[in-house]
């Protein structure tokens, strides 16, 4: 396999990984929604607060996902000379979002495990 498909496979799985990490937040946030309408008042104005957090850094999670989407995309066109040249600055800010990316997946999984826990 050549170097540029196998990089290219090893960006779609992770692209897919993450599209996938986020629907399974949303939903999950979704049912915590859902269950703050049981809650009291002062209760469920606490909840939205944190849901509304939890919104955001979804948010951003998708904003990461679609930077890398695009940056992958425009190495996707470049010719095979062109690519080896880009090849390494790619590398360095693909590295670099995704680092922000397993930050921002650490925030909402201690967030989340948070939030659940207060209202079991």
């Amino acid at each position: 396999m050549h170097p540029k498909q196998a990089f290219q496979e090893q960006i779609e799985s992770q692209l897919k990984m993450w599209g996938s990490k986020i629907d399974e937040y949303q939903l999950q946030v979704q049912e915590l929604k859902d269950r703050a309408e049981a809650f009291e008042k002062q209760a469920e104005t606490t909840f939205q607060q944190t849901v509304k957090g939890l919104d955001e850094k979804i948010e951003d999670l998708q904003a990461k996902l679609e930077v890398g989407r695009v940056e992958y995309e425009k190495l996707k066109e470049n010719s095979e000379d062109a690519w080896d040249s880009l090849k390494f600055g790619m590398g360095q800010a693909w590295e670099d979002l995704q680092n922000g990316i397993v930050q921002a997946w650490e925030d909402l999984r201690i967030t989340f495990e948070q939030v659940t826990s207060k209202f079991k």
